[in-house]
């Protein structure tokens, strides 16, 4: 195995550490309620004179991905872009900061089992049997994760939140809420 190929495992090893662990703590906040935003920010860093940034996409080359992937990945760069807008950031080719996203996405499969009890049969006897029906439900879910750097590779400040792909919202909806949701919890004091 090459030095790039370590590395990158490397690399892989630790954000799955850092995603598993961000996970965990936001299932033990959320509970069995909504997903809830977690998020860190340095208390050792200054954002005063800092008002540009650039966006850098986490995980897999953007020209690697799907149409349907990249659909995805413009309208979140459109959401994070009209949010640091929002915080007083702009674009720049020289930046301040670095933005980095990334989505890690999971197809999970729920069953659920309701026992049933039954006294009667089609003859109006009465049977006492069980019966069990299962249903399965595949989804997909995941974390989106936000972390502002500077250009040096210092964590200023990180955010994110779990997210379930569901039939009745659209994947736009889920992602614009939240981005907005996770930024809603960016408190800077520049």
């Amino acid at each position: 195995m090459g030095k790039a190929a370590i590395f990158y495992l490397k690399k892989l090893e630790t954000l799955l550490r850092i995603t598993a662990s961000l996970f965990l703590v936001s299932i033990f906040i959320t509970g069995c309620g909504g997903s809830k935003v977690v998020s860190f920010l340095n208390d050792e860093f200054s954002f005063q004179e800092k008002s540009t940034y650039v966006l850098v996409r986490n995980g897999k080359r953007s020209d690697s991905l799907s149409d349907e992937h990249k659909y995805l990945d413009s309208l979140m760069i459109n959401a994070i872009n009209s949010q640091m807008a929002l915080h007083g950031f702009s674009k720049d080719n020289r930046p301040d900061l670095l933005v980095y996203y990334d989505v890690i996405v999971n197809t999970a499969t729920e069953q659920r089992m309701v026992n049933n009890y039954n006294r009667y049969n089609r003859y109006d006897r009465y049977d006492n049997y069980y019966y069990n029906r299962v249903s399965t439900t595949q989804f997909r879910e995941g974390l989106l994760l936000i972390e502002i750097k500077d250009r040096k590779g210092k964590l200023a400040w990180q955010g994110s939140i779990d997210i379930r792909a569901s039939k009745k919202r659209k994947s736009e909806d889920i992602f614009s809420q939240a981005i907005a949701d996770i930024f809603n919890n960016f408190e800077i004091y520049k």
